[in-house]
């Protein structure tokens, strides 16, 4: 059964009202397009020392391995930017993301 308009609606209210700032939902279908830039990503490096980018590849390319019988994906945005400045000239320089409440929780 799909996912209804009103239904989809109720969920980006809800996520609203939890505090993201956003939420889409899409269908849980294999990422085709993306397949061959995030392993041509992974391949040059650039997750850094983010190891665990390297894992679960075939679940990171399809949702349904993740999530098995899973038809829609939901994801949702939380801004932790913080335009804070500390009032101190001589404070300790923090980036402005580690400002705020922990988003990990």
């Amino acid at each position: 059964m799909a996912l209804t308009t009103a239904d989809a609606q109720r969920v980006k209210d809800y996520a609203r009202e939890l505090g993201f700032d956003a939420c889409g939902i899409t269908i849980a279908d294999p990422l085709e397009e993306e397949r061959s830039r995030l392993l041509e990503w992974l391949q040059n490096g650039y997750h850094a020392d983010m190891g665990w980018m390297e894992n679960y590849r075939e679940k990171r390319l399809d949702p349904s391995r993740l999530v098995p019988g899973s038809r829609s994906v939901i994801v949702v945005l939380h801004n932790y930017y913080s335009p804070e400045v500390p009032e101190d000239p001589e404070a300790p320089v923090v980036s402005r993301y580690a400002r705020g409440r922990d988003y990990h929780k």
